[in-house]
């Protein structure tokens, strides 16, 4: 399920930084340990412009939201490459496909159509994974990741790299987040007329 937002709702489209996957365990002896799984996952704190509660528009987006929030701890979010590129919004995703497959752990992949991806975009693989990966560097149609692999991808499977929001094609791509702050109250209403929500503090879900 998408966070019903519009393109320009997002102050902070660039804020993302990936950290390493790891889980918190209470040993034997009550000792806290992290255990590493392995992989990386993306965490971002998104900003969203303040709606005028005073405009009829504004108003219906800020209840839509502050409710969406309330019911819902995990959610898709456009993760938005920085430089735009047209090439990548006129292509076609299901034009592109990985050629060779690779295994979990690798850091390369191997895709249909070179030199039409570039270093810093963000892609997806597949129709039903979820996690987001950012190019490192591109070698005519081989990519070479910024992270290992954490689910492998086989020979045919759709390379995801532009998508659309509200409508709106942008170059990059949905990753699903948790919203660490779910729970806590994340509207405000100020004077009566200002309608805030968040920041959002997410963490990609993997």
């Amino acid at each position: 399920m998408k966070l019903p937002i519009s393109k320009s709702d997002i102050v902070t489209p660039y804020n993302i930084s990936v950290e390493e996957s790891a889980d918190l365990l209470v040993t034997a002896n009550n000792k806290a340990s992290f255990v590493r799984r392995g992989g990386y996952h993306y965490t971002m704190t998104m900003g969203l412009r303040p709606y005028n509660l005073l405009k009829e528009s504004d108003n219906a987006r800020f209840y839509s939201l502050a409710t969406f929030l309330t019911y819902n701890p995990v959610f898709e979010l456009p993760i938005i490459n920085m430089l735009n590129n047209e090439t990548i919004l006129t292509a076609v995703n299901n034009s592109v496909t990985v050629s060779t497959g690779a295994s979990v752990g690798n850091t390369q992949v191997n895709i249909s159509q070179a030199n039409l991806l570039r270093p810093g975009d963000f892609i997806r693989f597949g129709d039903v994974k979820s996690k987001v990966y950012q190019i490192m560097s591109v070698n005519g149609q081989a990519l070479q990741l910024a992270h290992p692999l954490v689910a492998a991808v086989t020979a045919g499977e759709t390379v995801h790299f532009s998508e659309e929001i509200d409508g709106i094609r942008f170059c990059g791509v949905y990753g699903k987040f948790l919203n660490e702050d779910f729970g806590l109250s994340n509207s405000r209403i100020e004077e009566g007329i200002l309608g805030k929500l968040g920041p959002l503090k997410l963490k990609e879900k993997l």
